[in-house]
């Protein structure tokens, strides 16, 4: 059974370019931007979305360095500089017009606003992705790993967001 249907609007394109290791993305404001980690190139990109469903006009949302797309590795594929912020899994919360984002080599969510960050939030295990979430929209939930004797340990924390 084919995951799509068998028609020429089924098929895959190119909606963006020369995009720095894309991660996280969310729309936001009514679906007509985009939001985009691009982890290895330390930024928070934004797009506006084309009706045909295209991304254009790629802009920082937010920069974390003016490194560019740079990053090496250690023997266990860990970035060599992890005093560099490496944006990952995100979110669009909507409520509070800000954007949510992991940052594993850091072991922080931070809640980012009018290109400011507004809230960094240290977890106990290392983060790569987050959701805002709650009857409110109050609780933040990250996915999170820990080395256990068995490997890693996936858990997802939650706490609670207070203005």
């Amino acid at each position: 059974m084919p995951l799509l249907p068998d028609s020429p609007s089924a098929k895959l394109s190119i909606a963006a370019q020369q995009v720095g290791y894309p991660n996280g993305l969310a729309l936001m404001n009514e679906g007509r931007q985009m939001v985009v980690s691009e982890t290895f190139a330390a930024n928070i990109a934004l797009f506006d979305v084309s009706t045909d469903g295209t991304l254009k006009n790629k802009r920082p949302f937010y920069l974390f360095d003016n490194q560019g797309f740079h990053v090496t590795f250690d023997k266990n594929d860990v970035p060599d500089d992890l005093t560099r912020y490496y944006p990952d899994g995100l979110d669009y919360d909507i409520s509070r017009d800000m954007v949510w984002v992991a940052s594993p080599g850091k072991n922080e969510v931070l809640g980012i606003k009018n290109n400011k960050m507004m809230f960094k939030i240290k977890t106990q295990g290392i983060p790569f992705d987050c959701t805002i979430g709650g009857e409110q929209y109050d609780t933040l939930y990250i996915g999170t790993a820990l080395p256990s004797s068995k490997g890693w340990a996936g858990h997802i924390e939650s706490v609670k967001i207070k203005e």
